[in-house]
């Protein structure tokens, strides 16, 4: 598969995981204003406590909005991908593709989803991935 046809592909899994990872940072964030947190901005630890809790809310805000941003993305990645998806003939390989590179499931969790054991799906999202590229190089 040509590198800008997997990129393509893999574009919602990539901005799945961007989106998870300004989730956990937000976790963390949210932590250090719960009342019973330890604070290092203003406990004893340090030389010079400085109280940046107003800093982490705006933080967070901003993680919030780059989240929205791109899930937006991932919505317009999401859609392309399902576009060429649904013109594939093979409905075990439109089920699979679907799982994997729509809703970013692993393969194990698309194996067990569809009752097919792992190197099945293997198998069978490699014929997809081999037909959606022959689908992407005949749309050029």
């Amino acid at each position: 598969m040509k590198k800008a046809n997997y990129r393509t592909l893999n574009e919602a899994r990539r901005l799945d995981g961007e989106i998870k990872r300004r989730r956990m940072h937000i976790e963390e964030l949210e932590t250090i204003l719960m009342p019973k947190a330890i604070r290092y901005d203003t406990d004893k630890v340090q030389h010079e406590p400085v109280d940046n809790l107003a800093d982490i809310v705006v933080e967070i805000a901003q993680l919030r909005s780059e989240i929205v941003e791109l899930q937006r993305k991932m919505i317009q990645a999401a859609n392309i991908v399902r576009e060429l998806i649904e013109g594939l003939e093979n409905d075990n390989q439109k089920n699979v593709l679907t799982c994997r590179f729509i809703r970013c499931m692993t393969q194990e969790d698309t194996a067990r989803r569809l009752g097919y054991s792992g190197r099945h799906i293997q198998r069978i999202e490699a014929d997809g991935k081999e037909a959606l590229d022959r689908r992407m190089k005949s749309r050029r």
